[in-house]
């Protein structure tokens, strides 16, 4: 489980030395301007960012704890824009799309609560064999202690240096983030 959640800290926010280059640090990253107040979330921004947003069929919301809460409440006109869905692990879909809850996503009203994500731009590569384990008594053999180690090789690297720009609109991108409210 930690390793796992290691691993999905690097995919999103990884620096590129010594770890994998996370989605909201290389160059295919969009921020999309918040509308709402710092405790809340509106349709429109989650709109907006769909509007930029390079759409594939692995699409998904990944959005704080605290996000989701605000959710349930969101319309457009007299429409819900959200629907609870708590098959196969999904929280839910929000205009169309699956909604997954993260705790590596930031808190409601900070840069990093809610992410627009298609992974087919992101490559992530393991080695064969998965995660390797290896114990031994010669560490801390002084105060009858065992010693556990895990390894695993990954690593992971956005695919496009810049977001797609169109003929006409603007750009788009595999990655798309909500700003800070002000």
């Amino acid at each position: 489980e930690l390793l796992r959640i290691k691993m999905g800290e690097d995919i999103i926010s990884g620096n590129g030395v010594g770890r994998n280059l996370g989605f909201n640090q290389g160059g295919d990253f969009i921020t999309v301007s918040a509308r709402a107040a710092s405790n809340d979330v509106q349709a429109a921004d989650v709109a907006n960012m769909l509007a930029r947003h390079i759409r594939g069929p692995k699409s998904f919301w990944m959005v704080n704890h605290s996000v989701w809460a605000k959710l349930p409440l969101m319309t457009l006109g007299d429409q819900p824009v959200f629907q609870p869905d708590f098959r196969d692990g999904i929280q839910g879909r929000l205009l169309g799309l699956p909604v997954f809850t993260s705790e590596d996503c930031e808190t409601l009203g900070t840069a990093g609560d809610i992410y627009l994500v298609n992974p087919d731009g992101y490559c992530a590569l393991q080695k064969v064999g998965g995660a390797k384990s290896s114990t031994s008594m010669h560490v801390k053999f002084d105060y009858d202690v065992m010693a556990f180690k895990w390894t695993m090789r990954f690593g992971g690297i956005p695919l496009y240096n810049a977001p797609y720009t169109p003929r006409k609109g603007n750009t788009l991108s595999h990655f798309v983030n909500l700003s800070a409210s002000t």
